[in-house]
């Protein structure tokens, strides 16, 4: 049995994805939502302005500003116990993947979201004839978000790994840099 919150069941997410990503360290997302009171500490944390008001006013990822450097300020900074930082687990479950609008699938050569990834998660896997295609490894890849921002084409999407690796890869919402 899936496991939905209220707001999931409004929004006709019967299925119980996590469609927005919360800041690192995040309770899952039944209860972040029950602890979080939409304070904003947690975006006054964020030297990057990663973090921003969301549906309801709980906190949001956007990558639109760069990269996530797992500092903690923002799970620090939470009153309400809605994030939870601990060095000992990791910061999230997401990772970084390719869509087909990816200009390397274009046949046009790109290699920003590559030079981008400090974790080296983005490779290029090269194709007879063609220019080389860009592959996320999701064993490497952290979900930093340092490969959303620059790409010109906007193709690189999120994804819950957990999605990823079921094969149900649905891009969490507003990732996309806007």
């Amino acid at each position: 049995m899936v496991d939905t919150s209220r707001r999931q069941f409004l929004r006709g997410d019967f299925r119980g994805r996590q469609t927005v990503v919360r800041p690192p360290w995040s309770r899952p997302e039944p209860d972040f939502l029950e602890q979080c009171n939409g304070c904003g500490e947690c975006i006054a944390a964020c030297a990057y302005g990663l973090i921003a008001r969301g549906s309801g006013g709980y906190p949001k990822i956007r990558f639109k500003h760069g990269a996530c450097t797992f500092c903690g300020d923002c799970a620090r900074r939470c009153p309400e116990g809605a994030l939870v930082y601990a060095t000992s687990s990791l910061p999230w479950k997401i990772k970084a993947g390719v869509t087909a609008q990816c200009l390397t699938h274009q046949g046009v050569e790109c290699r920003v979201c590559g030079e981008q990834c400090e974790a080296g998660a983005i490779r290029f896997r090269f194709t007879q004839g063609g220019v080389a295609q860009a592959q996320v490894d999701p064993a490497v890849c952290n979900g930093c978000g340092a490969c959303v921002a620059p790409c010109p084409v906007q193709a690189i999407s999120v994804y819950h790994a957990r999605e990823q690796a079921a094969g149900h890869a649905n891009p969490v919402e507003e990732v996309v840099c806007t």
